[in-house]
């Protein structure tokens, strides 16, 4: 069993999106966002104003870019920035201008009142919040800044899933690759905080990386509470992009979609 050291320097306030992290993003999620940013893309008309919270190296905000939204990508990791500039750099010059960068932690950031149609929170980013508070202010700031009619949609890691088919500190789980890579995560639930710490060893043929993770977890209605309270209802939940409706225990994230009324 690895002892996960929570003390740490490498692990940043972000809740884990430290600079190791980041050197290796892109592989370990190497399928890219196009199929979120599809999704997401569908609830809005062409040509939206979009924010995207936790946007890491832009595996989401770039392709809604290419869709042609105009897309402000919020991240607190100055290694995950450097990293999506990078990734940016390569696009054309259209989907560059209709993507703006912001280095920022989305429990402080701010919008312009009804300004987005669309605001994301994917892949467990505001799990990285350990504190019930932050994430909650997360969800009012956030929907303050959608137009009437406009979308908010969170992505967060099941209790269910995690609990039922790891346990409270299960052995390491091994993902292989075709290419030789390996990831190897080793997980250990903090029943007090009800907060996983993950940690990770990614192995390629010629280097190893190492990073951490801490995961809290987020329950359905949870979060449609504070959605309400900040004036929003939700419209669908769900157990992944292809649309199957949740169910507790089926599937290692579930999607909110939560509406300002019109």
């Amino acid at each position: 069993m690895i002892d996960i050291d929570l003390d740490r320097q490498d692990i940043d306030r972000s809740g884990g999106y430290g600079g190791a992290w980041a050197s290796v993003y892109d592989r370990v999620f190497e399928h890219g966002g196009a199929l979120e940013a599809e999704a997401l893309g569908s609830l809005v008309a062409p040509a939206s104003r979009i924010v995207e919270l936790g946007a890491g190296t832009g595996r989401v905000a770039i392709p809604l870019a290419r869709a042609g939204h105009t897309v402000r990508a919020v991240e607190v990791s100055s290694a995950m920035v450097d990293r999506l500039r990078d990734n940016l750099g390569a696009e054309d010059a259209s989907t560059r201008a209709r993507t703006t960068v912001v280095e920022a932690d989305m429990r402080d950031h701010s919008e312009a009142s009804g300004s987005a149609v669309l605001v994301a929170c994917v892949l467990g980013s505001l799990s990285c919040l350990p504190d019930p508070a932050d994430r909650e202010g997360v969800v009012r700031r956030a929907s303050s800044w959608l137009a009437p009619g406009g979308h908010l949609v969170v992505e967060a890691y099941d209790r269910a899933t995690a609990v039922g088919r790891f346990g409270v500190e299960p052995p390491p789980v091994v993902t292989e690759r075709p290419d030789g890579a390996r990831l190897t995560s080793t997980y250990r639930l903090d029943t007090a905080t009800d907060t996983w710490s993950v940690a990770h060893r990614w192995e390629e043929p010629r280097s190893v990386t190492l990073f951490d993770e801490r995961v809290a977890f987020v329950e359905p209605d949870e979060l449609a509470a504070w959605a309400e309270d900040a004036g929003l209802e939700r419209v669908a939940l769900l157990g992944d992009w292809y649309g199957t409706p949740y169910e507790a225990g089926e599937n290692p994230l579930w999607i909110a979609v939560l509406r300002r009324p019109a």
